[in-house]
């Protein structure tokens, strides 16, 4: 047995973990919930057709003024990947100041599937629609 061949086989029984992987999630957050996923600003569809992934939506005939409200983010997706991650963490926290951007943001109401975030909101409001990373939106 060559030292190449026993490598794979030392390292599977170094390391069995990694022949099980599993999910691992954080405080208060499972598959099925505790986490946000929050969606850019979508190009608007004029018409009268319910929303098309849930027919159940009423009918939209026009554009809600909120609509213009919302950033235009054609390049800071790492914006949005970060308010995820963020408003899970202002939901641990109790000593968040009243300021703090926290929970959904105004347009949610009417339009609950685009930017459903108040920190995204602000994010991409206070940075240039330019490609950046999360750390960016951490540390600031």
């Amino acid at each position: 047995m060559t030292l190449r061949s026993l490598s794979p086989a030392l390292a599977a029984l170094l390391f069995p973990g990694a022949l099980h992987a599993a999910p691992v999630f954080l405080e208060n957050v499972s598959e099925s919930g505790g986490w946000y996923d929050c969606n850019k600003k979508t190009k608007w569809t004029w018409g009268t057709k319910p929303h098309p992934t849930n027919p159940l939506n009423p009918p939209v005939s026009a554009r809600p003024n909120e609509w213009l409200y919302l950033p235009y983010d054609q390049n800071i997706c790492w914006a949005a990947a970060a308010s995820n991650v963020l408003q899970w963490w202002q939901d641990t926290r109790s000593d968040l100041k009243s300021a703090t951007p926290n929970g959904k943001s105004a347009t949610y109401d009417v339009m609950p599937q685009v930017a459903q975030l108040a920190i995204y909101q602000t994010i991409s409001t206070s940075w240039t629609n330019s490609g950046g990373s999360v750390e960016q939106a951490y540390n600031w």
